[in-house]
């Protein structure tokens, strides 16, 4: 995130708040990078957010474009066109993308699922993993039943445990030390000196789970 980008969005919420915040009050910042269809002549503001599905070399199927709000469409008109290609059938169920519950169950499957859960943590980290993994929490919960020190925040970090870490490696295909602190977590986008501070720790545990070197961890960490 440049300065300049820093500058423009502290600008554009200054006239919201009685004290405007400034650049002391930010405690994460990350960019990224929309994947626009290049339009000759246009400038990025004036390219379409519309994805485009282009078939060749042969039965390949590509999806360019698009955006994280559209993602389901997407991939109804995706698998669709590999139908289309490889069998000349429609998707079957593809209408029903859109009530089939994501990853964590439905609001019902948790609501349901919590009140048969029989929690022995502390309840403040019983509500955040229901709130953050949904269904999957009952597994993480009972990790936690069964080895109380997995429940523990790691490196002072209450926002992460041991169990979690544990979860990503095992259930969320996490490989790297950066997707357990900024993708599989959030924690190195908001507390970011406490996340260096902790990042050994976990590393660690991803280590013993993944088969790392010591200089793999080392790497990892630096």
């Amino acid at each position: 995130v440049s300065a300049a980008d820093v500058r423009y969005l502290l600008d554009s919420v200054a006239g919201t708040f009685a004290t405007a915040p400034g650049a002391a009050d930010i405690v994460g910042v990350w960019s990224g990078v929309r994947p626009l269809l290049r339009a000759d002549g246009k400038k990025p503001s004036e390219i379409s957010r519309r994805d485009e599905i282009r078939i060749g070399p042969g039965p390949v199927v590509s999806i360019a474009g698009g955006k994280l709000t559209t993602y389901r469409r997407m991939a109804e008109r995706a698998v669709q066109s590999v139908l289309e290609q490889h069998r000349g059938q429609d998707c079957p169920g593809a209408g029903e993308s859109a009530l089939r519950p994501l990853v964590g169950g439905s609001m019902a499957d948790q609501a349901r699922m919590r009140v048969a859960a029989t929690d022995s943590a502390e309840p403040q980290l019983v509500d955040r993993l229901w709130a953050t993994y949904g269904i999957a929490a009952a597994g993480i919960l009972d990790e936690i039943r069964e080895s109380p020190a997995g429940g523990a925040g790691i490196g002072g970090l209450a926002e992460l445990s041991v169990a979690e870490v544990e979860h990503a490696v095992r259930q969320e295909m996490a490989i790297e030390l950066d997707d357990v602190l900024r993708r599989r977590s959030r924690v190195g986008m908001f507390r970011t000196a406490e996340t260096c501070a902790a990042a050994a720790d976990v590393a660690a545990i991803m280590g013993r789970a993944l088969g790392w070197s010591a200089s793999k961890i080392g790497r990892d960490v630096d």
